[in-house]
């Protein structure tokens, strides 16, 4: 008999790599379907950003919303967001950089950040 249908799910962050394993998936079987890797028959996403075009209305509506400087951003995580520049389409996962890296390990809270100086430490 046929193997029973493979889904692929994630919330938040975790739905954005679901969201590329499946993009990575689909694009190895356009070019090569007998990679031999299973195509999953549908997806579920909970609060994932997929739009990382930046190109819908809101985007270009709130681009002069305020928002902290990085030192009062630092000081409250809270207050405001840590991020990079993050206009581009889809590239395969193999294909990322570490441009990010040290926002990354700041924002998933593996380098702390000196309440003091509002300076996260070296990576």
């Amino acid at each position: 008999g046929a193997a029973p249908a493979m889904f692929v799910a994630g919330d938040s962050s975790g739905g954005g790599s679901a969201a590329a394993l499946l993009l990575e998936l689909l694009e190895r079987d356009k070019d090569k379907p007998s990679s031999g890797l299973p195509v999953p028959a549908g997806a579920f996403f909970e609060s994932v950003w997929l739009n990382l075009a930046s190109d819908t209305p809101t985007y270009y509506s709130n681009t002069f919303a305020a928002f902290p400087s990085l030192p009062e951003a630092l000081e409250d995580l809270s207050r405001g967001v840590l991020n990079g520049d993050i206009s581009y389409r889809y590239d395969s996962p193999s294909d990322a950089t570490l441009e990010f890296a040290k926002l990354a390990l700041l924002y998933c809270g593996c380098r702390g950040v000196d309440r003091t100086s509002g300076v996260p430490p070296p990576v």
